[in-house]
């Protein structure tokens, strides 16, 4: 009998937001919205020591932006800092819709199913 560990894995917990924001977008009426894949997606938050510990960043392979969500997730933009201010942080703050969030992620541009753009040419 095989025994299954309950507990996730910690991989498996950190790609955890991306599979909860594929499933909201199953309902979605934005057209981006079936371009969504989680398997599409790089954590970098790892290189990004200066982001809020509750927030995640997940890299799209595609179009190279990010996608920045937090535990339940929800989506960030984020803000750089003011031209001058080299020594203030950039913030983060909430995405108003998921339209806006997939358009900023490039999903809405692309010109293939999957890929980013100018990259079904490629093919």
């Amino acid at each position: 009998m095989r025994v299954v560990d309950p507990k996730p894995d910690l991989l498996f917990r950190q790609f955890a937001p991306l599979r909860l924001v594929a499933r909201r977008l199953k309902s979605s009426a934005v057209p981006a919205a079936a371009c969504f894949d989680p398997d599409d997606f790089m954590l970098m938050s790892w290189c990004h020591p200066d982001r809020p510990a509750t927030i995640s960043l997940f890299k799209h392979v595609g179009t190279r932006r990010y996608l920045n969500l937090d535990a339940d997730g929800n989506a960030y933009r984020y803000v750089t800092p003011a031209a001058g201010n080299p020594n203030r942080a950039g913030t983060y703050v909430p995405h108003k819709s998921w339209r806006e969030t997939l358009d900023d992620l490039g999903l809405g541009d692309q010109d293939g199913i999957g890929d980013g753009p100018g990259m079904a040419s490629e093919r």
